[in-house]
């Protein structure tokens, strides 16, 4: 009886163990749906080629790098909203983002001006918007532009000076690159006039930054020419 005992707990055993993988057998030419939290340990090596769909129910979390489609042919990649007819999508064949019945909230980086030209005074390449904290030291300090090797053909950057007086604008050091046709990776710098909001415009690798300022009225201020 003992042994018979021991059998039927391990026919049992075995069917816990294995029957999610066998149900995906069975539905491998279709959808496959995971019962049981076993199949958790098996997915970090699994592979499921050939296979039209995975569907999931409930929470996933996934650990690691996820690649979506492959290189030079892609997929088209949705994700929905709780509103009806609400997606974000990335198409494929008309390689471009579409926001449906989705806004687009982008949040400004803030940099402090200093001597040093690290972390806290540098933009970040990808931020659009940025906003001045107060000066560190004086009006001699200075925030630093993204490389232009770093960000496209066209890409702006609006500044608000909220520092509370005077500083100045440069690129990175020892680049050569220029704002308004003058060399700025020091120590020529571009002046940053506080209270004003000043567009940043990359025109391309060589010629470098276009910038031009506008005061709190929306008035277009005189260009500057760094010095």
């Amino acid at each position: 009886m003992k042994t018979f005992f021991n059998v039927l707990m391990a026919v049992v055993l075995m069917f816990i163990i294995f029957a999610p993988e066998l149900e995906a057998q069975r539905n491998k030419r279709g959808m496959i749906r995971f019962y049981n939290d076993y199949v958790k340990r098996d997915l970090q090596t699994a592979t499921f080629g050939g296979l039209s769909g995975l569907v999931f129910t409930g929470n996933q979390t996934i650990q690691g790098t996820l690649t979506l489609g492959v290189d030079d042919t892609g997929f088209d990649f949705k994700l929905f909203t709780k509103t009806s007819g609400s997606y974000v999508l990335l198409d494929e064949s008309e390689e471009i983002l579409k926001l449906v019945g989705v806004g687009l909230t982008v949040s400004a980086q803030t940099v402090t001006p200093d001597a040093n030209s690290d972390a806290g005074s540098t933009i970040l390449a990808g931020r659009t918007n940025v906003d001045v904290a107060t000066v560190t030291t004086n009006a001699d300090d200075w925030i630093v532009l993204p490389s232009l090797a770093s960000v496209p053909v066209g890409y702006t950057i609006t500044i608000v000076c909220n520092a509370g007086t005077d500083f100045e604008l440069r690129t990175p050091a020892t680049d050569n690159e220029e704002i308004n046709s003058i060399d700025c990776d020091g120590p020529l710098e571009y002046v940053m006039t506080d209270t004003e909001v000043v567009n940043v415009v990359k025109i391309d690798n060589t010629i470098g930054w276009m910038a031009h300022g506008y005061s709190a009225l929306g008035a277009v201020v005189t260009a500057v020419v760094p010095d």
